[in-house]
């Protein structure tokens, strides 16, 4: 397993595919999810 120091260093080394692209989308969002909401 790769541990990553910060959210950067997971940009750079995973930001080519759609599936990461989708994870940092939601990193950015963590303000707006709300508990019991479901997300896809």
């Amino acid at each position: 397993m790769r541990i990553l120091d910060n959210l950067e260093q997971f940009k750079q080394i995973y930001y080519s595919g759609r599936k990461w692209q989708r994870c940092v989308e939601a990193i950015n969002n963590i303000d707006n999810i709300r508990p019991g909401v479901a997300h896809s």
